[in-house]
């Protein structure tokens, strides 16, 4: 877990460098916000299950990547609605595990956002297996 929240840490530095600063400055932990949608890949706050079966078809077709790319398509929407403006770390957080819990980010455009990670530069974010695993065996070094 700690691994791939220092890759998703790594991952927001590279693709959504504005959320990645806003957390910074809000003194927002990317542990806190990131360790149950990686868990329970988005299960917990996100009801009804068809919402969630939806989601989770997504994670099985583009396979170990879509979790990573998942949250970073969250993490723009809500930056996007302007949910990490808070002066308190809890104020983003909350508003990041309400957005979790919107069935209509799942009915609206939250894959389409995190395909858009996972298309092939120039067109998309990049984000690919061969990524993924530079990025986790970084992290591994960096921890030892």
């Amino acid at each position: 877990l700690l691994r791939d929240i220092a890759v998703l840490d790594a991952l927001l530095l590279m693709m959504l460098p504005k959320v990645h600063a806003r957390f910074a400055k809000v003194d927002l932990p990317l542990i806190w916000i990131a360790t149950e949608p990686l868990l329970t890949l988005f299960s917990r706050e996100l009801k009804p299950i068809e919402s969630i079966c939806r989601l989770w078809d997504f994670f099985l077709i583009e396979g170990t990547c879509a979790p990573f790319a998942v949250f970073l398509a969250y993490a723009e929407l809500a930056l996007e609605r302007n949910l990490f403006t808070g002066a308190a770390a809890e104020d983003s957080l909350g508003a990041f595990r309400l957005l979790l819990g919107d069935t209509g980010a799942i009915a609206g455009n939250i894959l389409r956002r995190a395909s858009m990670f996972l298309a092939p530069r120039p067109f998309g974010g990049g984000l690919n297996e061969n990524l993924l695993e530079a990025l986790r065996t970084e992290a591994s070094k960096v921890r030892h």
